[in-house]
């Protein structure tokens, strides 16, 4: 492309990103002497509700820290929180239909259900081989989530029925992030062999997959309002970390 037609180009595109100045809250306005613990894995480590914010935080087995969206100041987390899995805690997730109702994913493999109202475990869900790495509620049907794990298999759970897993999908690769669209016909996998994969949960199929980044990191990706796209957040081929916008009717591109 000549630069006449590059100037051409970029002289037609509007952009609309917009710029905001925060500044951060001190003392007794901020929620502090917590140690969240933040692992070296795309997962996701906070969580929040209308009602709810939660994040695991250092300690023995796996403790999650609660917090109402109202609360600040100094806090003594073995107090305000819950811990039930054996090993360290990855994920936590709210449902979209309760804002007390909380999942968790840990190294021991368990997903657990939890009230927050009364800090308290009401089931375990199931369990993976070896450790879960995520696990998220369905954006429309009550009692529904899917967590993935490093054994290479996503697994979709009912929780009246807890115990087995509704649905199955063997991976064949450990995978660190999920994603269900508006909808929750589809669920989005990012595998540690760097392809990213669209699930039919009712069919435990793989609908397409591709692989967006060049680099030999985890990546993370989510859906966003279209039902056709995806972005997704990962190593760049020759360093660093890149942001790509997938059509995925067209991943090939």
């Amino acid at each position: 492309m000549s630069s006449q037609q590059q100037h051409s180009w970029s002289s037609r595109v509007e952009h609309k990103f917009k710029c905001l100045n925060v500044s951060e809250r001190t003392g007794h306005e901020s929620t502090f002497d917590l140690k969240p613990k933040i692992g070296t894995s795309d997962t996701a480590v906070i969580a929040c509700s209308e009602k709810y914010w939660a994040v695991p935080y250092v300690g023995g087995g796996g403790p999650v820290f609660i917090s109402p969206i109202d609360a600040k100041g100094k806090v003594e987390p073995e107090n305000r929180g819950v811990n039930g899995h054996k090993a360290e805690c990855y994920c936590v997730a709210f449902s979209p239909h309760d804002g007390a109702r909380m999942a968790t994913a840990g190294d021991d493999g368990s997903v657990l259900l939890w009230d927050c109202d009364e800090r308290a475990q009401l089931q375990s869900i199931g369990s993976h081989r070896s450790g879960a790495r995520e696990v998220i509620f369905h954006p429309t049907a009550s009692g529904i989530l899917a967590s993935v794990g490093t054994d290479g298999e996503v697994n979709v759970w009912d929780s009246s029925r807890a115990g087995q897993p509704k649905l199955t999908s063997q991976l064949g690769v450990a995978s660190g992030a999920l994603d269900f669209n508006r909808d929750g016909s589809l669920l989005l996998s990012c595998g540690r062999d760097k392809i990213m994969r669209g699930i039919d949960p009712r069919m435990s199929s793989t609908a397409w997959e591709c692989s967006p980044h060049g680099g030999p990191r985890s990546f993370r990706a989510r859906w966003v309002d279209s039902e056709n796209a995806v972005v997704s957040c990962g190593p760049a081929k020759r360093g660093g970390r890149e942001i790509v916008l997938i059509d995925t009717r067209k991943t090939d591109q």
